[in-house]
């Protein structure tokens, strides 16, 4: 089965309904329970207990995290902000993961490498299409 990985950018959204279900013995927030996306900086503080406890019981680091989503879904689309490097070298650190742990063959994103510039701009701004360019 294929594997793929699509990344881009969206907002700032936690999806809580199956994320947060359980965590150790704290009261579940009625955000939680409602199963709706929430914007995080309308979190309320108090419900920090519940989300440290989720963390310690279930969280894993984000390339685990990332990894471990591949062995559920055939599609995955990762959230970047644009001009942080960081994001980038996540998605790029992790090709390898991606594909021996976790069967990914395609990556599609809208991002790139600062060093590939002048060939990009070749490429959509040439007269006529350089296939072997654009698959370089």
């Amino acid at each position: 089965m294929n594997r793929f990985l699509l990344a881009g950018y969206w907002g700032f959204a936690l999806m809580a309904g199956g994320l947060f279900s359980g965590a150790l013995g704290e009261t579940i927030p009625q955000w939680v329970a409602d199963g709706k996306p929430v914007n995080p900086w309308s979190i309320p503080k108090e419900d920090y207990a519940y989300l440290a406890s989720w963390l310690d019981e279930d969280g894993s680091s984000p390339e685990d995290y990332i990894v471990g989503l591949f062995a559920r879904y055939q599609v995955v689309m990762l959230g970047e902000a644009h001009l942080v490097r960081e994001h980038k070298d996540l998605v790029s650190d992790l090709m390898p993961r991606l594909y021996h742990e976790a069967g990914v063959r395609v990556l599609g994103w809208e991002f790139s490498r600062w060093t590939d510039n002048a060939k990009l701009e070749s490429l959509v701004t040439s007269p006529q299409f350089d296939r072997q360019v654009a698959l370089d």
